[in-house]
């Protein structure tokens, strides 16, 4: 994880402890990590992670990609760099078809460089149970990915709850086929605003089923 972010985690948990006078220890086990990894982060807390030094290591990394990084140093010797991991989320596809994607990237110099072709094909099984699936990433900022399964057609509600059990958004209020979803939330709440860190809840209901998970926003 980014040095940055994982500092987040740390001062979201220092800051809601003492503001809410709640134990360090409940607020590590609501936002989903070990107690052993936060210590941890604590511990290094605004050190750079070491794979982010300008010589990186072997298992990071492409060739190309070290020549390049190599290659920008030279040039912007002032400058580290990061490597970038991206997701997308295809939110109109139709079950059974194959899906085919590229990633394109341009440098500073204008020169464009074009990765994959990756495919995915959208599966066509329907759901044996019901199912709320964990939402990712958590902690986020300022969106995440939220997943449910639903093995009968019926009424379904996506709903999102503060701590204080109050609901903040309603991601889904509508008929569903039996079949897996995903919603995308924005962390804004049912008039448009953005909502402010914390720990939330959100609760998926479908016809006698219910299950509720937990998340962390942090800004």
């Amino acid at each position: 994880m980014p040095h940055d972010v994982r500092d987040e985690v740390v001062d979201f948990i220092r800051y809601w402890s003492l503001q809410a006078e709640i134990p360090s220890r409940q607020l590590i086990g609501w936002s989903g990590i070990s107690a052993s990894k936060f210590y941890d982060w604590k511990r290094r807390y605004a050190m750079i992670n070491e794979h982010n030094s300008w010589i990186p290591r072997d298992y990071w990394l492409c060739d190309w990609e070290k020549e390049e990084i190599i290659s920008f140093h030279g040039k912007h010797s002032l400058e580290g760099y990061r490597r970038l991991c991206f997701m997308m989320l295809d939110e109109d596809v139709v079950a059974g078809r194959t899906y085919y994607y590229k990633l394109a990237d341009e440098d500073y110099e204008g020169n464009m460089r074009y990765h994959g072709t990756v495919f995915a094909a959208a599966g066509v099984s329907v759901p044996t149970a019901y199912s709320l699936l964990p939402n990712y990433p958590n902690p986020f900022n300022p969106s995440t990915a939220i997943g449910y399964e639903i093995s009968e057609a019926g009424p379904v509600a996506l709903t999102i709850y503060n701590v204080l059990g109050q609901e903040v958004r309603s991601l889904v209020n509508a008929h569903r086929e039996a079949g897996t979803y995903t919603v995308m939330w924005d962390s804004k709440d049912d008039a448009g605003h953005y909502l402010d860190s914390g720990v939330f809840f959100y609760t998926l209901r479908a016809n006698d089923f219910t299950q509720t998970r937990k998340m962390v926003l942090m800004r």
